[in-house]
């Protein structure tokens, strides 16, 4: 539904191609899995301390989207290289696999 709107609106389609929203698109994937503890963890050091929600939610964003960014330059996008080399291997490799089991033809 999301998606429909930018899609149709042409505010929010200028909107989605600007540069904050072009970086969450980049990082998302690995904000999604790590935004809970981290907010948490800062929550719970924070929040003693300055008594702030609005602060403490800052802050956790801040060091989220600075963390996501670390993880997609050092882990996602060695791993995306390293696919883009070995998938014709892998194909290959799994279909040798499954001839040797019997199976190719039943997956082909």
């Amino acid at each position: 539904m999301i998606t429909l709107l930018f899609l149709e609106l042409r505010p929010l389609a200028a909107m989605a191609t600007v540069g904050p929203s072009r970086f969450l698109g980049v990082v998302s994937y690995s904000f999604y899995p790590r935004h809970l503890p981290i907010l948490l963890r800062i929550a719970n050091w924070l929040y003693p301390r300055v008594h702030s929600l609005v602060l403490c939610g800052a802050v956790g964003l801040a060091v989220m989207l600075a963390v996501s960014r670390v993880v997609w330059s050092v882990l996602e996008i060695p791993f995306q290289e390293l696919c883009r080399l070995w998938a014709p291997h892998l194909d290959r490799w799994f279909l040798g696999l499954l001839r040797s089991e019997g199976m190719a033809a039943k997956m082909i």
